[in-house]
């Protein structure tokens, strides 16, 4: 069964249109991970050091510079529940959900991007030196669908709860 959903995710990820992204990683002034595609929306103080992520097209980037993976406990800077009567709370968190939506837009790409290229690095392999380091690639780019997957998973629950949570509050508002 494992199998068959690894299969399914590289015969969509040979069929993605490939579309080239660029985004940042920061730190905003309440201490969260920030990501965006737009470098003026970092601080000044920040943008020198401030490390960029592109799509690779050539070998896949080692791994400390691979972006990170987005877990709903570091982007959700307000919890889902706690202030669905509060419009700036929610309007927080889906600026937030977009911004997770936007990182894992540039993972995906850049995990079709390296598919695309293992794949046609698979016909160039013959030495067992080369299969030992294609194999090892392709375990590495397995694990890394695989968080990407779950980070998914975790976002799609994250919208859920605000869709509920604005839903109460678009019921609260009609009510007064």
């Amino acid at each position: 069964m494992r199998l068959k959903e690894i299969l399914i995710v590289l015969a969509l990820l040979l069929f993605a249109v490939s579309a080239s992204a660029e985004f940042y990683k920061y730190v905003d002034e309440n201490g969260n991970v920030r990501y965006t595609d737009d470098l003026s929306r970092i601080p000044e103080d920040q943008r020198k050091s401030v490390p960029g992520y592109t799509e690779s097209r050539g070998l896949p980037a080692p791994a400390e510079a691979s972006p990170p993976s987005v877990s709903s406990d570091a982007a959700a800077s307000v919890a889902p529940g706690a202030a669905a009567s509060d419009e700036a709370a929610l309007e927080r968190r889906r600026r937030d959900l977009e911004e997770r939506r936007k990182a894992l837009d540039a993972e995906y790409q850049i995990i079709t991007g390296e598919e695309a290229e293992l794949q046609a690095h698979r016909k160039k392999v013959r030495s067992k030196a080369r299969v030992k380091k294609y194999n090892e690639r392709r375990a590495a780019l397995n694990e890394r669908i695989r968080t990407y997957k779950a980070d998914k998973k975790a976002f799609e629950a994250d919208v859920q709860a605000y869709n509920a949570d604005l839903d109460a509050f678009r019921e609260a508002q009609a009510a007064e």
